[in-house]
Formats: structure tokens, C-alpha cells, sequence
């Protein structure tokens, strides 16, 4: 939640508190699913992986493995922390950033 903003250190170990995104995230969250979905899809449009997704899925629909490879490489990341590009482009599948493609298997096509 703090790399994508939505909630950032407080004094105190291990403490966190919301940012005025993950604020705003929340109450819509308490006037229904869309509107919270909404929220979460305008407080990551500006972070580092939706401007990579966006650039990379630019010329159309593009295999899953590939843009979770780009976002790896984009991030420095290890293989070992190939799980965790996985779960945030599951994310973004799940607030409606991407979409699949007609009759795909989310592990294949994505679209901006």
C-alpha cells in the first residue's frame, strides 16, 4: 500500500497512516465498489508501473509474461521477486487499469 501511495510511515515502529489518496480511496470505497475502484485507478494513473503499462500495451494488446518481464526489468527486480509483479498486474486487472482480452485467460492478453 505505501508503494502505491496509499499510505505512508507514521512516527512509531511499523506504524503507517493513510495518504490523502488512500483517503479519498476509502471514503469511496464507502459509497460503493465503483466509485472505490475509480479511486484506486486515479491514485495509481501517475505511478511509475501505470506510466510503464501504459507505454508498453501503446501499440495494442501484449502477452502477460511479457509486460510483467518489462515491469521487472523497468524495477530492477530479482526472479525471486516475480511474484509480486504478478500480483500487481493482478491488480490492475482487478481496478480495471487493464482489461483481458475477449475470451482470454487473464495469463495471456492484457489491454490499457
Amino acid at each position: 500500500m505505501r508503494a502505491y501511495g496509499l499510505v505512508e510511515s507514521a512516527p512509531g515502529r511499523s506504524v503507517y497512516r493513510p495518504t490523502e489518496a488512500g483517503e479519498r480511496a476509502a471514503e469511496a470505497w464507502e459509497t460503493g465498489e465503483e466509485k472505490g475502484l475509480r479511486a484506486l485507478r486515479e491514485a495509481w494513473q501517475t505511478s511509475w508501473f501505470a506510466r510503464a503499462t501504459s507505454r508498453r500495451l501503446a501499440q495494442g494488446p501484449a502477452l502477460r509474461i511479457g509486460l510483467v518481464s518489462k515491469l521487472m526489468m523497468l524495477s530492477n527486480s530479482e526472479e525471486a521477486q516475480r511474484r509480486k509483479v504478478e500480483i500487481l498486474v493482478d491488480l490492475m486487472v482487478a481496478v480495471g487499469m487493464l482489461r483481458t482480452e475477449d475470451g482470454a485467460p487473464p495469463v495471456s492478453t492484457v489491454r490499457w
